[in-house]
């Protein structure tokens, strides 16, 4: 008899964090972006659909900030 309630509370603690996680993702969702193109921003063109970054030593990484 304790097992079959045991599964039943497994169950119902699983689909509960589904659910919440579900809400949180939606709320991501909702949030209104703050950073914007420049006007002048070019487009990004990705033609492999890869993405790389690279150290390069004696260079700036963040300007501006």
């Amino acid at each position: 008899m304790s097992i079959p309630l045991l599964i039943l509370g497994f169950a119902y603690r699983e689909i509960k964090n589904i659910l919440v996680s579900m809400e949180d993702m939606f709320n991501v969702l909702d949030v209104t972006v703050e950073v914007q193109n420049a006007v002048n921003a070019k487009e990004l063109i990705i033609s492999k659909g890869e993405v790389s970054f690279n150290i390069i030593l004696g260079s700036l990484i963040i300007r501006n900030i």
